[in-house]
């Protein structure tokens, strides 16, 4: 997603079409006619729409001096919509005897002007820029001490406020000695034929087919226009429609899309008028093949769930247009609807089902998606609904029972999930619950432990048995179930330590008769 914002910011540029504002940008310098400026480095976001390479050899008689190629090109600043009019020396043939000492471009009369070079290819940058004021208000740059044979110059490039582009220009080099060469470049027109892209709008999602309207005409001298796309603003474009008759707000063409992989892709009109005037205007569209990515981290598969069910994952596309939750009891034949949302989600809750009124028992549940094209992508999980927890009771001993010695304790632990299950007694001088047995299955009237009492002080113990399932119950803890029990533990020697010194003898008895001749109570 980081690449394509930063697509859609270099190619903002493109849509801003009329009422520049003359101010150049930090880094150019005006450049009035009859003036003169020593050219700064910039190199301004731009978008390319026209490049072509031109080759030139400059003689004297039937002797080679200089040759090379002009690397000539038209870009549109982003940041302001400016023509950029890009000329650079390269390639030139080494070994020869000629140095380039200017090189002229034209014509920028009628439009406000700023220059600058760009770094990044090239050594050699120009020394001055002038632009005369006569016809043509040619710029022209002067290299010092010159471009020898074995030299590329940077690019040098004119903004203009130009409306439009034409490659009706001329580019005459010259070198020290004054022989020179003109070769035809581009150059800015005041008039131009009108190429709009109206639908589909600036980084929109396509489907198959696409219809691309909009407008190639020029006021009755049109000669050609060609609609193409590109999986690359540089190209190969390949062609969509063309056509000599001219379309004003209407269909340019229908492009279909099933050669092409999902991703972006660049559309390009260029119309053509008599006299090689010449518009091109671009768009960039999204191809939507597929639904991108649909995930469930949860509800896992065959998970067991109560109460509330809580969906997380991910449902994401550049084309999005929304997903579904639904579920179904096992073997039915239709999904009910839990929610639908028009919004994507990355790694986030996607909404909550309220099982909690359903009956125990298998259900599927589904998570699909959609895009603006229709491409689908679904999931379907097959989960447990158990909404009752555990049963359980403990049926001896009884509640007030007096027990003493080893006492086996029964009862039951019921759940069709069940986990693990505790007994535990407190009482006495215990401050905290004390297992007696423990396990991980269903009891059904059977023993779930034996206690030890034989050593406990006689006392009030309350028993408890604990259960729980395997059972996520709203979206965290699970059903947990307890049963209590209060009893007593009487004394283990059936009241004959009379003296309670832990032990049955002699000195019992005198404890009694004591007690006896004293007047007191039986304990």
């Amino acid at each position: 997603m980081q690449f394509f914002r930063m697509v859609k910011a270099i190619w903002a540029g493109l849509f801003v079409m009329a009422a520049w504002v003359v101010a150049p940008v930090s880094g150019q310098l005006t450049l009035p006619p009859g003036g003169t400026v020593t050219p700064p480095n910039a190199s301004p976001s731009s978008l390319f729409l026209s490049s072509q390479i031109v080759p030139f050899s400059i003689m004297s008689g039937t002797t080679l001096l200089y040759s090379g190629e002009i690397n000539n090109r038209v870009l549109r600043e982003n940041s302001t919509g400016r023509l950029v009019f890009s000329t650079q020396l390269r390639n030139p043939q080494p070994g020869l005897n000629g140095i380039v000492a200017r090189v002229v471009t034209s014509s920028f009369g009628g439009f406000d002007t700023a220059v600058s070079w760009r770094s990044g290819s090239g050594s050699i940058v120009p020394s001055l820029a002038s632009r005369s004021v006569g016809l043509g208000h040619d710029v022209t740059w002067t290299f010092s001490p010159g471009v020898f044979s074995n030299q590329d110059t940077v690019p040098c490039e004119v903004f203009s406020t130009a409306p439009a582009f034409a490659n009706t220009g001329r580019t005459t080099i010259i070198l020290t000695t004054g022989q020179s060469v003109t070769v035809t470049t581009y150059e800015p027109v005041i008039g131009s034929p009108v190429a709009q892209i109206t639908s589909p709008a600036a980084f929109s999602c396509v489907c198959n087919p696409a219809i691309i309207t909009g407008t190639a005409s020029d006021g009755g001298s049109l000669q050609t226009w060609s609609l193409e796309y590109a999986a690359n603003p540089a190209g190969p474009y390949t062609v969509i429609n063309s056509s000599t008759s001219p379309v004003t707000d209407g269909v340019l063409g229908v492009w279909n899309t099933t050669p092409v992989s999902q991703g972006y892709y660049f559309l390009r009109l260029t119309v053509v008028a008599t006299g090689g005037r010449s518009a091109v205007a671009f768009t960039t569209v999204f191809v939507d093949k597929v639904f991108d990515s649909l995930v469930l981290r949860s509800p896992l598969s065959n998970g067991v769930f109560g109460g509330a069910v809580c969906f997380d994952g991910t449902a994401s596309d550049q084309c999005f247009r929304s997903y579904t939750l639904s579920y179904r009891p096992s073997g039915a034949l239709f999904f009910n609807t839990i929610l639908t949302s028009t919004s994507g989600v990355i790694n986030d809750p996607l909404g909550t089902w309220n099982a909690g009124g359903l009956p125990d028992g298998n259900y599927q549940v589904r998570f699909s998606g959609e895009d603006q094209c229709g491409n689908t992508a679904t999931l379907t999980r097959n989960i447990v609904i158990d909404n009752t927890p555990p049963s359980v009771n403990i049926t001896s001993p009884t509640p007030c029972e007096s027990i003493r010695g080893r006492v086996r304790i029964t009862g039951n632990v019921v759940d069709t999930n069940i986990t693990h299950w505790v007994l535990e007694y407190t009482g006495g001088s215990s401050s905290g619950w004390t297992t007696i047995a423990s396990g991980s299955g269903n009891v059904i009237n059977g023993v779930l432990g034996t206690w030890e009492t034989r050593l406990l002080e006689p006392c009030c113990y309350t028993l408890r048995l604990r259960a729980y399932d395997s059972a996520v119950v709203n979206c965290s803890g699970g059903h947990y179930s307890e049963y209590l029990v209060s009893i007593d533990v009487g004394d283990a020697f059936c009241g004959a330590d009379f003296n309670q010194d832990g032990g049955i003898d002699g000195s019992d008895v005198q404890a009694f008769f004591e007690v006896w001749e004293n007047g007191g109570c039986l304990p």
